[in-house]
């Protein structure tokens, strides 16, 4: 290689280079070459922003929270955006998080453009090399101590959404209870439960993983659990009270089924409290031996110590009140019931007197 007397790189007419093949290339041309494609590639760059830069993954930073189960969710955000220039118009780069933490300044001092005018040369490697800047991972690490600190653990965000579910659940069980009360058909749940709703009511959507909660056979479901929490704080009760006494009466009034209803009173606090026992099926056999071996079946069923039931009332039927075979007998002969009192029921029996005495008024 030679260099002629008094010439510079930068004269670009004055260097040779020896080839292998003892032939001179001229230096300044293959310079002008990688120039020229240098300077096309930069231009290229500081005009064009590619919105797809926002998608790739060196334009993201992590964040994180947590689910109701209390697993860990890595949530990603993306701190490039698109900035314009207001003097001059021109695209730029810009960081959101540095310019929220104000790191205008690189740890070698100087000015950090991408958190004040702007970043100019638009390059996907310059978007991947700031994500490595010291400044920049500073301002993630400030982000994500300050989203933790505003994300509340997992604890309180699982009671927060299992007590939105408790309240739409608890206002179903309303609508079920409502409807109980009120002596209406539980085919009214849906179009309650389509009210309830527009008028702001929370409520279980309709279908929840396949499963409907508005519909006949939810409002069964849910009245069945609500008697069974009822029962259970009722036997809570009995097994407190000191004494118990059970009132019967056999029904046939809703269906021809022979159903036995029982209401039990107890002590409370040693107040005297009247509650719904249960209603016993008889399956069609309504004798004294058969209502005797249902009603003890329950007790049993129960827990209850049957020692401390001293009363019972009933109608004025023989099922009950026979002196041999009655249920009051057959309960004093085959339970532990020495100082169980029987009384009939005074509707009955002025119903009776009413129907005997007008079988003898006299015609005349």
């Amino acid at each position: 290689m030679y260099i002629e007397s008094h010439s510079r790189i930068e004269s670009q007419v004055n260097v040779k280079v020896l080839n292998q093949n003892n032939t001179i290339n001229t230096l300044p041309r293959r310079l002008d070459s990688y120039r020229s494609s240098t300077d096309k590639r930069s231009s290229s760059h500081r005009k064009n922003y590619l919105s797809s830069w926002e998608n790739d993954p060196a334009s993201f930073y992590s964040l994180y929270s947590y689910d109701t189960l209390g697993m860990k969710q890595i949530k990603y955000r993306c701190w490039l955006y698109k900035k314009i220039n207001e003097n001059d118009g021109s695209t730029t780069l810009g960081c959101r998080l540095c310019e929220q933490y104000r790191m205008i300044k690189n740890k070698n001092g100087k000015e950090n453009t991408w958190a004040t005018k702007g970043f100019n040369v638009l390059a996907l490697d310059k978007i991947k090399e700031h994500r490595l800047n010291e400044k920049h991972k500073e301002a993630e690490a400030l982000e994500l101590q300050r989203t933790s600190m505003n994300q509340p653990d997992w604890i309180s965000t699982r009671t927060t959404v299992l007590s939105r579910q408790e309240e739409s659940i608890k206002n179903l069980m309303y609508s079920c209870i409502y409807l109980c009360q009120n002596d209406h058909s539980l085919n009214s749940f849906t179009p309650l439960c389509d009210l309830l709703e527009k008028v702001g009511v929370k409520l279980l959507p309709a279908e929840v993983s396949g499963v409907s909660y508005r519909n006949d056979n939810a409002a069964l479901i849910f009245l069945q659990h609500i008697a069974s929490v009822l029962h259970e704080d009722l036997i809570r009760k009995l097994k407190n009270s000191p004494v118990l006494g059970f009132m019967m009466d056999e029904s046939t009034s809703r269906s021809i089924e022979k159903n036995c209803i029982v209401y039990v009173r107890y002590l409370e606090n040693f107040e005297p409290r009247t509650s719904f026992y249960g209603i016993i099926s008889m399956e069609g056999d309504g004798s004294a031996e058969n209502i005797v071996k249902r009603i003890s079946a329950l007790w049993e069923k129960d827990g209850l110590q049957l020692s401390r039931t001293c009363w019972l009332a009933t109608d004025n039927a023989s099922t009950f009140k026979g002196s041999h075979h009655g249920v009051a007998a057959k309960l004093k002969k085959y339970y532990d019931m020495p100082c169980l009192e029987l009384n009939t029921c005074v509707a009955h029996s002025y119903a009776l007197v009413g129907k005997q005495a007008g079988q003898y008024l006299d015609s005349e």
